[in-house]
């Protein structure tokens, strides 16, 4: 204990002070808190029974927009010379690629039938300004057989040759992104979808914007002009600067279809949602509020919470990141928030390291009215956002 913290406690009662454990990485840590503080933490929700044929029917019956391979039939070439691309996340990020509840052996599956051939068939790691992935990393989202049979290409936000300029944002934002994916005949983006404290939720169109764009126009949708809205945050799409910026740069880009998976608390398939770039987004969005938004009476006077899921520790940076944010203090915990107060108003309750997967984080917020009751709210989301991403 630090010694400014210990005089301060030497002559406390702690008689009546309750030990909890939060979980810590791999491990946990004892703390002890108030016999009176709250443990707010989201609900229990349960699994997909059957993942692969949750997937499967997923991707054959799509929201707001055709079906793969109506999308393959209706290009201007046939099957077996179109180009496909993939954009997946990095390894910050606890997509579930492979294994029964992945979501790439029924995706691969699929364009394979519908005449793709598989040299054709690009996976293309969205880093935003993350580092490139290692070799293990890759078999540890993908598995060995994606890895040995499919070409893997990790985006790289400063290479000028991987990039292509389309034009700018309505905001003034010049558009460069990757250019394989830009050229692809076939475009889909796959995510997983979280709270996200500034483009509302994750998924959807963060696959190309920020995953798949130059540094310049990461800066610009990292920027104070968009942060500084009271609708950049938590759970909000109406209104919010950036998820309308991403949106705009993946509609001028022109996904084809998307497959966006939702995660429980203990990082199990819960749901998937695919098809159009927007409205396929919004559905998973729309479970995503019923599952982490956690309504409370009011606000806290402490709160003990942490960044979440950050990945491996190269990117540990994401955690200091969201350590400046005054929502949040960043620890690879669990998802539970203590509080130490008083007061005893009710509320209903609401993961990682690269492979095994920790816990979501949560966070205090107060969302603006037009997306939220009137009511303070602990989001406990996953992944807490990268930095540049």
């Amino acid at each position: 204990m630090k010694p400014d913290v210990a005089r301060i406690v030497k002559d406390a009662n702690l008689d009546r002070w309750k030990p909890i454990q939060v979980e810590y990485g791999h491990s946990a840590l004892r703390i002890l808190a108030p016999d009176d503080c709250r443990v707010l933490e989201m609900p229990e929700t349960p699994a997909l029974g059957n993942p692969r044929e949750a997937i499967r029917r997923s991707i054959q019956q799509p929201i707001g927009g055709n079906p793969l391979p109506t999308i393959v039939r209706d290009k201007a070439k046939p099957a077996g010379d179109l180009t496909v691309c993939i954009t997946t996340s990095d390894i910050t990020r606890p997509v579930p690629y492979k294994g029964e509840a992945g979501i790439l052996p029924p995706l691969l599956e699929l364009l394979l039938q519908c005449g793709i051939r598989r040299e054709h068939i690009t996976l293309l790691v969205g880093t935003g300004t993350h580092r490139p992935s290692t070799p293990a990393e890759k078999i540890a989202m993908f598995g060995a057989d994606v890895v040995a049979q499919y070409k893997i290409v990790d985006h790289d936000c400063d290479d000028d040759a991987m990039l292509v300029d389309l034009g700018k944002t309505q905001s003034g934002t010049a558009v460069r992104v990757n250019r394989r994916f830009v050229e692809a005949d076939v475009k889909i983006a796959t995510a997983l979808v979280e709270s996200h404290f500034m483009a509302g939720a994750s998924g959807g169109r963060k696959a190309v914007c920020p995953a798949l764009v130059s540094k310049e126009t990461i800066e610009k949708f990292h920027s104070a002009a968009f942060l500084d809205s009271p609708r950049a945050t938590n759970l909000v799409l109406t209104g919010n600067p950036c998820h309308e910026e991403a949106v705009e740069i993946a509609t001028k880009v022109g996904v084809d279809f998307i497959i966006n998976t939702v995660l429980n608390r203990r990082l199990e398939l819960v749901e998937v949602f695919s098809g159009h770039l927007v409205l396929a987004h919004q559905q998973a969005v729309e479970l995503l509020r019923r599952i982490v938004a956690i309504p409370v009476e009011r606000e806290f006077d402490i709160v003990l919470t942490h960044g979440g899921y950050v990945g491996t520790s190269a990117s540990i940076r994401s955690a200091l990141n969201m350590s400046s944010t005054p929502s949040l203090r960043c620890i690879e915990s669990p998802l539970k928030v203590r509080s130490a107060t008083g007061d005893s108003a009710t509320a209903p309750a609401g993961s990682n390291n690269p492979s095994s997967r920790a816990r979501k984080s949560s966070a205090s917020v107060r969302l603006p009215p037009a997306e939220s009751p009137a009511t303070t709210m602990r989001l406990a989301s996953k992944p807490c956002s990268r930095s540049h991403r």
